[in-house]
């Protein structure tokens, strides 16, 4: 079911595991790694299998002129999202799937009995092992010596899966600028495994994009 072979890397004093498993073909093929421990293995991978969400992923995934937004570059602040047609309030403009998705208690380094060599090869599995891995290393990053772990720290939302915490990196939302009055709202759903980004009122052609800065 998975890409690769799972790696995994086991706490010295306390055993608690934590493996890197990947799916090539998620969201039409740009992959998602998750960092996670095993006892979560199958309710993980029930979630990416879900045609359904494939489905989603193929409507998401349109040519660029027919989607309702658009990435340029942004002065001072690398890149934004901006709208591309009016928006109507209320509408669901974008749908994120994840690329890369931690365990929380992993990200956190709750486990200090896993090395810093161990921790290195699972963040580096997790992002090289994704097709399209530049989607998520060309994020915001303030450090390119600890990349990896950099993008999750200044990307990842937080979200719940199957009742335990996890950092997700969503892409397309990720993308993104935050604003103290934003025009949109995004809400993750486990049940779907995504992210979706809501107007919270009506935006003009050309409008930036953008989220709550809290």
């Amino acid at each position: 079911p998975w890409s690769y072979p799972p790696y995994c890397a086991e706490d010295s004093s306390t055993k608690a595991k934590f493996c890197v498993y990947t799916s090539s073909d998620y969201n039409n093929g740009h992959g998602v790694s998750f960092i996670a421990a095993p006892s979560t293995e199958d309710d993980i991978l029930s979630m990416v299998s879900n045609a359904s969400l494939a489905e989603r992923g193929r409507r998401h995934l349109a040519p660029a002129e027919d989607l309702g937004y658009a990435v340029r570059e942004v002065p001072d602040k690398g890149r934004g999202v901006f709208a591309q047609h009016p928006i109507q309030k209320g509408s669901v403009f974008l749908i994120g799937f994840p690329a890369v998705v931690i365990a929380q208690e992993f990200e956190l380094g709750t486990f200090p009995g896993i090395s810093e060599e161990a921790r290195h090869r699972l963040y580096d599995l997790a992002f090289r092992q994704l097709p399209f891995a530049e989607r998520v290393t060309t994020l915001a990053h303030s450090s390119d010596e600890d990349l990896y772990e950099d993008v999750v720290r200044k990307n990842g939302f937080g979200a719940k899966i199957g009742g335990r915490p996890y950092s997700g990196v969503f892409p397309e939302i990720d993308m993104m600028n935050h604003g103290c009055q934003p025009n949109t709202v995004v809400r993750f759903s486990a049940s779907t495994l995504s992210v979706e980004a809501t107007a919270v009122r009506d935006i003009a052609i050309g409008e930036e994009l953008t989220i709550s800065c809290e």
